[in-house]
């Protein structure tokens, strides 16, 4: 990525390969389908043994805390509550005209409120730009306050959303999943039932006739 000049291009063409090789493997070959989901459970479970660890500890201890300042904590809640607005409101729209109903609709609001992987994935880059080419130069204390900023935006988006909307999906699924299956048990008792009706209607027609 650097070569092309794209920040993040790494990342983003890691994603489209899975992907692409996924999809093209269970077009192509589908009965290699249990294949792919072994893989795809040997690769969950490598990034929640190590992955997740290695990335939010390297995270964790690039920032100082002792740079930590009430103005620092509250913009940065300014800015977790404004993102997380714009990404609910834009969820919103995008599922709105697709017939969800409006619990379901409240679920996929939730879900895309929890802020982990992406922010620590790219948290430092701000970081790791101003140390490798910005060092002794006259903006580099400035440069790098905002980088430090950055990061500890991030890292309180992580602190703040990923528990409390674990929590909140948890909830919130459970009682979307219970709602949805008592109204198709509703409409399978009314099926039933009407079942059974149409079948004594016939019964009662045939008595008739004889």
């Amino acid at each position: 990525s650097q070569r092309v000049d794209m920040a993040g291009g790494g990342c983003l063409a890691v994603m489209v390969m899975g992907l692409t090789l996924r999809e093209g493997v269970l077009s192509r070959m589908p009965a290699e389908a249990g294949s792919v989901a072994e893989a795809d459970c040997v690769l969950r479970a490598g990034w929640a043994s190590f992955g997740a660890p290695v990335i939010f500890g390297l995270l964790g201890a690039s920032m100082d805390t002792s740079l930590l300042s009430a103005p620092l904590v509250a913009g940065s809640f300014v800015v977790i509550v404004c993102g997380l607005a714009g990404r609910a409101v834009a969820c919103w729209l995008c599922v709105r005209s697709h017939g969800w109903s409006a619990a379901e609709q409240l679920f996929g609001v939730v879900t895309w409120c929890p802020k982990a992987t992406v922010q620590a994935a790219l948290s430092s880059v701000a970081l790791d730009y101003v140390a490798e080419h910005l060092a002794g130069l006259p903006e580099y204390g400035a440069e790098m306050e905002r980088a430090e900023a950055l990061l500890t935006c991030a890292v309180l988006s992580i602190m703040v959303t990923a528990p409390l909307f674990a929590a909140v999906i948890a909830k919130v699924g459970q009682w979307v999943l219970d709602g949805e299956r008592h109204q198709l048990e509703l409409l399978q008792a009314e099926a039933a039932a009407g079942g059974r009706g149409r079948g004594l209607q016939v019964a009662s027609g045939e008595e008739g006739e004889e």
